[in-house]
């Protein structure tokens, strides 16, 4: 597997920054990112 570097992802497409609301990290390290998402029904995440 080859290693994504980081800095090649802009930071509207990291769901941290595009949609905090409905994100939560729960678990990072150097080989994996846990999110946890939130949508409530016929809710956007816009």
């Amino acid at each position: 597997m080859t290693k994504t570097d980081e800095t090649e992802w802009p930071p509207h497409l990291n769901a941290l920054v595009a949609a905090p609301a409905i994100h939560r990290l729960l678990f990072e390290d150097d080989t994996v990112r846990v999110l946890e998402v939130t949508v409530e029904p016929r809710a956007s995440d816009r």
